[in-house]
């Protein structure tokens, strides 16, 4: 199911897939924000498929305080603070938190399969669209 919101000659487009008879929305696949122009012959409808900026907004949050974290705790480690218990753990979690961010956008782009090509061929067939290839 394609659902969408238009406002001021924007348009934004996502899918909403059913599991289990739920909607659920993959906050992580990529949705279409379009712009609405007249034009002398109709209007033209350009876009990109992209994460919504609140997700790639939580993204660079997430990498930046885990880049915040190592460099406090490598200050500390050389500075010479006190080391108590697995201080190890300091250089093991960054990259495990790195790998989980990489690793849960490329599950979410896998589950969105096919999203880019449900999105364009609602818009076919609800307005009738002739492609334009000009813009790429």
């Amino acid at each position: 199911m394609v659902r969408g919101r238009q406002s001021h000659g924007t348009l934004r487009l996502w899918v909403i897939k059913q599991v289990d008879g739920v909607p659920a929305v993959n906050s992580f696949a990529p949705s279409l924000i379009a712009t609405l122009r007249a034009e002398h012959d109709g209007t033209r409808l350009q876009g990109v498929f992209r994460m919504p900026r609140l997700v790639q907004a939580f993204l660079a949050l997430w990498l930046t305080g885990v880049a915040a974290f190592e460099a406090g705790f490598i200050y500390a480690f050389f500075a010479g603070w006190e080391r108590h218990g697995a201080y190890w753990l300091g250089f093991l979690l960054p990259p495990v938190f790195i790998l989980f961010a990489f690793g849960l956008v490329r599950l979410s782009r896998w589950l969105a399969r096919g999203t880019e090509e449900r999105i364009v061929g609602f818009l076919r067939q609800t307005l009738s669209v002739r492609a334009d290839e000009r813009d790429g």
